[in-house]
């Protein structure tokens, strides 16, 4: 299937004044690092600070150039490898210990490997071999947020894109994403275009100059959407960064004959403005796009192939504001290959990936955290003018790791953060705990670590004024006897499940694993037992019920103050599904994470639960947080305060799904996670703070730095719908029955004179 089919349904909704203007929706977005607010440099430095990998192409000597003050500082010898066929193909941390590992391909066998590095040795890690010379090493980006880097491939005669997703150093699974079909597009650069927290592509035609990005939802194409086609074909996309720190992606593009360059320049989804820029003979080639001098936004490295001279833009402004020489090596053998400091990150490589850049706040900042031990105590303040404090701990053995926030004079929060990829910015999946709560109380967080440097940070909520006592601890351990687990039961009537549905059913569990931080009293024990069956279910009316996806519930008991307490939960998966489930795993992951929620009481312990005893006595159980009258959830609720910051307002009562209430109103808020209606395969559905607020309600201990990217719809009113489909009976055929979840619900028995009955009160 050629490119031109999977864009031409996106390209038909498009008006002609759309395709053609620089109000087009471009989608050319930041990475996940460049939604951090970033703290500018007063004045323009033109210091260059990197470190810089580099090879001499005659011997296969590898080294690293350490420059400061633009001048060469150290050359630090890697292993060599004496097989000048054997070709750096990416940079990235695989196995997650702090130090860039590089990926080889050989030129003339296709055999791929891995140097893991440590501290200047290597070692020498196989993978598959691919000796089809048509298929080239396109970029490495963690496609599905696992936190390993993945291997994208490109297969130019055929026009594949594919991923070999890696559990570490090791591949886990190999996918096609799509086809271009055989033509000139090849692919220019990896980022996050859309903000959906998933990388996607940038291509380029070299035969018509259009360019276009395919978005991806962990791997999987979504859409193929036409950018601003190039000016002619003499016109190539260079290089893709943050040229003007407003932490959305730029493209800087380069004319190959004359050496004319311009700046492209977006804001949020449109193209603002176009630079242009000083023109450089074809001597001089680009050699990344990275933040050389500290103060938030991209630079250019040029190196001059005639001279061996590295120079340096300084970009402010979507422009070159100063340059400066940094060193010339004049043995032309040796060629630089990437900063590693732009190759900490996941989604940077040799090739034209985005680059996170920047400090975090307007304030403190990762870079100037306040060293500290692992156990430490300090009182501070922050405030509108210094919205964070950052303090920086390292950990040379595992353990649990405490930390409490008291004394506030304001809002304030703590949290736990791993910069794993150095890039100096916040980015998805590095909060590690979080646990607000609003006003004046004290916070707590509490996490398993294993060796490496983390930060804390206190920050302010809206800009209040908070002085804080901020206290650590951490004790040495092998394991958290805490940590929550989802321990999943397959039935035999789930026979019909492939490895890989079953596999993203245990995904699904694993992604709650990561969001629940320890066991609460709402479990007392740390692991949750959950059974899986299947049945081909049935409507009201005795007709196949072909719309349901699945049933899911908690089983509930009581502890000896009469509170709820989930032992274990059941999931019934409608097995008229099944051949759909094994053709969309990953659509079948996304709905367990919905179904899972229900488990852990969503929507199916959102009022009191009365249990009745042999002789008659009835003992009530659980809170009320949902308004049957007015179809809402209360306020007064951590979910209600998640609902007023994304109004940006105070705390407000949420609209839920009317006559079922197991669910958020569908019209009010389409695509969150915990709606009843699920999307199509492919769309995604992320889970915002309003479903982590309705878990921490119900008393579990939620990371909310696990909240995933999430924007209310424009909607007329945020009242709750009157019909139980307001989207329309397309959306029937995706039906979550999870309102049904209550017949999934039992109670465990407590004592002889306990019955093994229940209903909601």
């Amino acid at each position: 299937m050629s490119l031109t089919r999977f864009l031409s349904a996106e390209a038909s909704m498009m008006s002609s004044e759309r395709m053609s203007s620089d109000s087009i929706v471009e989608r050319i977005l930041s990475m996940n690092s460049t939604r951090s607010i970033f703290a500018k440099a007063s004045s323009l430095s033109t210091a260059v600070t990197t470190d810089l990998l580099a090879r001499d192409v005659s011997t296969g000597a590898t080294q690293v150039w350490s420059v400061s003050n633009s001048s060469l500082v150290t050359r630090r010898d890697l292993p060599s490898e004496l097989d000048v066929n054997w070709q750096v193909a990416g940079i990235a941390d695989f196995n997650r210990d702090a130090q860039q590992d590089l990926l080889w391909r050989n030129a003339r066998t296709g055999a791929v490997r891995l140097w893991q590095m440590n501290n200047g040795t290597a070692q020498t890690i196989a993978l598959d071999s691919v000796n089809d010379f048509n298929w080239s090493i396109a970029g490495l980006a963690d496609f599905n947020n696992d936190g390993s880097a993945d291997i994208l491939w490109h297969n130019t005669q055929s026009g594949e894109a594919s991923l070999w997703f890696m559990n570490n150093t090791a591949i886990a699974a190999k996918t096609t994403i799509a086809s271009t079909g055989p033509s000139g597009w090849r692919i220019q650069g990896i980022t996050d275009l859309n903000l959906d927290g998933f990388a996607d592509l940038i291509w380029s035609d070299l035969n018509t100059g259009q360019t276009a990005v395919w978005t991806l939802n962990r791997g999987v194409f979504g859409a193929g959407i036409y950018l601003t086609s190039a000016p002619s074909l003499d016109w190539k996309i260079a290089e893709i960064g943050d040229f003007n720190g407003d932490r959305t992606s730029d493209l800087f593009w380069r004319n190959e004959k004359t050496g004319e360059t311009q700046f492209w320049l977006y804001n949020g989804l449109q193209r603002t403005q176009t630079v242009a820029s000083r023109s450089l003979n074809s001597a001089w080639q680009p050699v990344s796009s990275s933040d050389l001098n500290r103060d938030g936004t991209n630079d250019l490295l040029w190196r001059n192939s005639s001279t061996g001279e590295l120079l340096a833009w300084f970009v402010r402004n979507g422009n070159p504001a100063d340059s400066t020489s940094v060193f010339t090596e004049s043995n032309l053998n040796w060629q630089p290959i990437a900063p590693l400091e732009q190759s900490a990150s996941l989604l940077a490589t040799p090739t034209n990936s985005t680059a996170p850049v920047g400090t975090i706040t307007s304030g403190d900042s990762i870079a100037s955290a306040e060293n500290q031990a692992s156990i430490f105590s300090r009182s501070d303040r922050v405030d509108a003018g210094n919205t964070s404090d950052f303090y920086r701990f390292s950990v040379d053995q595992s353990g649990i790791f405490t930390a409490s926030l008291t004394g506030l004079t304001g809002d304030a929060d703590v949290r736990l953060v791993q910069d794993t990829n150095g890039s100096g910015a916040i980015e998805t999946g590095e909060v590690l705990a979080w646990q607000w709560e609003r006003g004046t109380a004290n916070e707590s967080i509490r996490k398993f670590i294993n060796p490496g440097t983390y930060f804390v940070q206190v920050l302010d909520y809206r800009n209040q004024t908070a002085d804080y006592t901020v206290a650590t601890s951490f004790t040495i351990a092998a394991s958290d006897p805490q940590q929550f687990q989802m321990q999943l039961n397959f039935a035999d009537s789930l026979t019909g499940l492939s490895a890989s549905a079953r596999d993203a059913i245990n995904q699904a569990a694993r992604f709650w694993e990561g969001v629940i931080l320890n066991q609460t009293g709402i479990t007392q024990t740390n692991v949750l037992p959950i059974n899986l069956t299947g049945e081909a279910l049935v409507s009201q009316d005795g007709s196949a019920d072909a719309g349901t996806l699945a049933l899911s519930g908690p089983t509930l008991t009581l502890d000896a103050a009469n509170n709820l307490v989930i032992t274990r939960g059941s999931t019934t998966l409608n097995t008229r599904k099944i051949a759909e489930f094994n053709a969309n795993p990953i659509y079948l992951r996304d709905i367990m994470i919905h179904e899972f929620a229900h488990v852990l009481g969503f929507g199916t312990i959102w009022e009191p639960i009365a249990f009745t005893y042999s002789d008659g006595t009835r003992v009530r159980a659980g809170q009320t947080w949902i308004d049957r009258s007015t179809a809402t959830y209360r306020a007064n609720s951590y979910a209600g305060q998640a609902y007023g910051d994304l109004l940006g307002g105070e705390a407000t009562a949420i609209p839920i799904e009317p006559r079922v209430f197991f669910h958020w109103d569908e019209r009010r808020f389409d695509a969150e996670l915990m709606t009843p209606f699920a999307e199509s395969p492919g769309v995604l559905m992320p889970m915002s703070s309003l479903t982590l607020g309705a878990l921490r309600d119900l008393g579990w201990s939620v990371n909310f730095g696990a909240v995933q990217p999430y924007t209310l719809p424009a909607v007329a009113a945020s009242s709750a719908s009157t019909t139980a489909n307001p989207a329309g009976a397309a959306l029937l055929s995706y039906k979550c029955g999870c309102g049904r979840c209550l017949a999934a619900v039992r109670t465990e028995i407590l004592s002889p004179s306990l019955s093994d009955q229940m209903r909601a009160a």
